[in-house]
């Protein structure tokens, strides 16, 4: 599970670098013909809130503990070794069911805690604000707009927060196939 972990993420943000939409022009920032740098300070740019550390899906919440999931979801049908990771020093461990994937992780490796989550077609559980595989791409923005990252955003991955800590939507023809909660970079 960690390379389709590490797939989805690279793979997210190939995606991202390569879209033609990818060109990003500050309006506030001018060159005058004589090339000095002009910043207009008059527009009030948007500060995108990078807290969802409310969020939740399928009624599981980031931190939760390994029994209270096991109580939502069931027991996973395989577990991975537990590893150490060297970015944040805990133990990690995908719990993999049919089309969903649980980061647990920890300190200690016998009490994991929800870590990052990763829905894929056809699960059908949904984000605490009610998307899911199959919300279109304007429906999804709409219901994120408050967190809506355009920076790290294009027309087949929506970020709500950051790559840091957030919710990354992907679109195939429009529709979400791909979820992920958490943090896909340190």
């Amino acid at each position: 599970m960690r390379k389709s972990l590490f797939i989805f993420v690279l793979s997210a943000l190939l995606t991202s670098c390569n879209n033609e939409q990818s060109t990003i022009e500050d309006p506030k920032i001018h060159c005058d013909p004589e090339s000095e740098i002009k910043i207009d300070t008059s527009s009030k740019s948007e500060i995108v809130p990078a807290d969802l550390s409310t969020e939740t899906i399928g009624g599981m919440r980031l931190g939760n503990s390994g029994p209270v999931v096991i109580s939502i979801v069931g027991k996973p049908l395989q577990r991975s070794v537990a590893q150490i990771w060297e970015a944040d020093g805990n133990f990690h461990q995908d719990w993999e069911y049919k089309d969903l994937v649980l980061d647990m992780s920890g300190s200690d490796s016998a009490k994991p805690s929800l870590n990052g989550v990763h829905l894929m077609e056809p699960c059908s559980l949904k984000t605490g604000r009610n998307i899911g595989i199959g919300n279109n791409y304007e429906e999804t923005k709409n219901v994120y707009k408050q967190f809506f990252n355009r920076e790290e955003s294009n027309d087949s991955i929506l970020v709500a927060g950051s790559i840091y800590g957030g919710i990354i939507f992907n679109f195939r023809k429009g529709k979400v196939y791909r979820i992920f909660l958490g943090a896909a970079a340190e």
